[in-house]
């Protein structure tokens, strides 16, 4: 989309495209509980969990995939970004994906998963972009040159380990 003013059209398409991938990643999450539960692929409790019985794991799996394929849809819809742009997105995202997925399977080392988001996070600044300018309350709009990238690349890094976190306490 470009900076043309959100019509009733517009507005219409993006509330059908959240409904659509919200009924996807239910069903989705769902279906991947009962296989999980089938197959024990549980998460057992410890200190750091917020459940008290056992729980399937890897729910965020079809989180992931519908995240991914609307990802790819809106690209090709609004012709965003360069092919090589979208594979780089989409492989960064795929990275992080496939080592939650085999951490849900058997733990892995932080150290592991770190490396991954490290390499996730600088395709990503590396062929999506970086923030070059941020806009600061009193200060006003700051520049940030080549710091954009390391900004970028920690607020990648930090938000996924962030995220893995919340996901780890259940």
């Amino acid at each position: 989309m470009t900076g043309d003013p959100l019509t009733g059209q517009t507005i219409g398409a993006a509330a059908a495209i959240a409904l659509v991938a919200f009924v996807c990643a239910w069903a989705g999450v769902g279906a991947i509980r009962r296989f999980a539960e089938r197959r024990e692929l549980l998460d057992i409790p410890n200190d750091r969990s917020s459940h008290s019985r056992p729980i399937p794991r890897g729910g965020g799996l079809a989180i992931v995939l519908v995240t991914l394929l609307l990802a790819a849809i809106s690209n090709a819809y609004t012709h965003g970004w360069s092919r090589n742009t979208l594979l780089a997105a989409l492989a960064g995202w795929a990275m992080v994906a496939a080592v939650s997925a085999a951490d849900d399977l058997r733990s892995l080392p932080n150290s592991v998963r770190f490396a991954v988001h490290a390499a996730a996070a600088v395709l990503i600044v590396l062929f999506v972009g970086r923030w070059s300018v941020v806009a600061l309350p009193l200060i006003g709009r700051l520049t940030l040159g080549f710091g954009g990238a390391l900004v970028a690349f920690f607020w990648l890094v930090g938000l996924t380990n962030a995220y893995n976190f919340m996901d780890g306490i259940d």
